[in-house]
């Protein structure tokens, strides 16, 4: 049960390394907020975002992982309801940063997505 629920937390944080990414390029290493610069800083530059794309993405999804984290830390929730609230901030996050990407972008982001799907799926 806890696989899926994973893989969800997996596909949600992989959206928000976008604007991490951007984020994370302007603090010092080892500054508060800077979380682990290496892989969002190289999907930013796969994504090769611009500075306005950077100033768009950054409140949507700083906003997303803290709805994340609050998600996470709401014991209140049931697994599928906690998993269902992921889902869902993860769609509402991807549909808002479709229209900050340009298609090559949005490609790109979609590959990088199902390489990380690849990854983290059980194996039988």
């Amino acid at each position: 049960m806890k696989k899926p629920i994973l893989a969800a937390l997996a596909a949600l944080t992989l959206s928000f390394t976008v604007v991490a990414a951007s984020h994370t390029a302007q603090a010092a290493p080892g500054a508060p907020g800077n979380h682990g610069g290496g892989k969002l800083k190289k999907l930013s530059n796969e994504l090769e975002l611009t500075d306005a794309q950077k100033a768009q993405l950054r409140p949507i999804l700083m906003g997303a992982h803290q709805q994340a984290e609050a998600i996470k830390a709401d014991t209140t929730l049931t697994p599928e309801a906690r998993k269902a609230k992921m889902h869902e901030l993860g769609r509402s996050t991807r549909q808002q940063m479709q229209a900050i990407l340009t298609p090559e972008q949005r490609e790109k982001l979609k590959a990088i997505r199902e390489s990380h799907h690849e990854q983290n799926r059980p194996k039988a």
